[in-house]
């Protein structure tokens, strides 16, 4: 369990520039959705990272 926290926390130091980049610009870009919109479309956003 710990040794996939480390990794989890490895990847996430190195892609922390990437997400940052692709959340902000993701939510500038849904900003003029309402808020029910918002939560579906990142939902599928969260299912689009996973499965890659």
């Amino acid at each position: 369990m710990t040794v996939l926290i480390k990794l989890g926390l490895r990847i996430l130091h190195v892609y922390k520039g990437f997400f940052r980049k692709v959340i902000l610009k993701y939510f500038f870009f849904s900003s003029e959705h309402t808020k029910v919109n918002k939560k579906s479309s990142m939902h599928a956003f969260l299912c689009k990272i996973y499965k890659r």
